[in-house]
């Protein structure tokens, strides 16, 4: 499996570097399939995809979650990420999901949170990040909880990796990130399911 994520890594960057973004991001669409089966992901899934200035971004929507995934390739390195599944769930997560994300944010080095909904900087609270995903998710998650408009977007966690010569995180740290990923929105949506599936037993 290692040997056939690479060629189909390889390929994407080649024909990226020729132009072809389209065959390319074919390229990265086999690629995830491998990291979704390493990571015994069982879902279906539908595609998109977009070409960038500097690179492509492949765009994976479950159809268990209907929430989606992306993998790419930009300015000279590789990500995985996805968009946190629901942030207003954030307060009723159990210990499992802060465990999972624990587990990410300290084996693999590029791992974080990027904030989509922003800070205001009226809020008088120190706004520079931290190292920490967890930390920088939940002071953004409060801050704009009790400052903001609410939260529809607070933002995604994922990882990137420079492509070099060897490219040594195919081995196992994107499938593992693409795991806890998938495991975290997956905690989410059984949360939201069984909060649903509570209210409407009540109706």
């Amino acid at each position: 499996m290692d040997d056939e994520k690479e060629t189909y890594f390889n390929n994407a960057v080649m024909l990226l570097i020729a132009e072809q973004k389209e065959d390319a991001t074919m390229q990265l669409r086999q690629l995830f399939t491998c990291l979704a089966k390493e990571a015994k992901i069982r879902d279906q899934w539908s595609y998109k995809w977009s070409a960038l200035p500097d690179g492509i971004s492949l765009y994976a929507l479950s159809e268990k979650q209907q929430h989606e995934y992306s993998i790419g390739i930009f300015q000279g390195k590789f990500y995985i990420e996805s968009n946190i599944y629901d942030a207003s769930l954030l307060k009723t997560m159990k210990p499992k999901y802060w465990a999972i994300l624990a587990e990410l944010d300290d084996s693999i080095d590029s791992f974080k949170f990027s904030e989509n909904a922003v800070v205001s900087n009226k809020v008088n609270f120190d706004l520079k990040s931290s190292k920490s995903s967890i930390f920088n998710l939940m002071r953004n998650y409060v801050l704009l909880t009790e400052h903001e408009m609410g939260i529809v977007d607070i933002g995604q966690l994922g990882a990137l990796w420079p492509i070099s010569q060897n490219n040594d995180f195919l081995e196992n740290e994107a499938t593992k990130v693409l795991t806890g990923l998938h495991q975290l929105n997956y905690l989410m949506y059984r949360n939201e399911y069984i909060r649903a599936k509570s209210r409407d037993k009540y109706k």
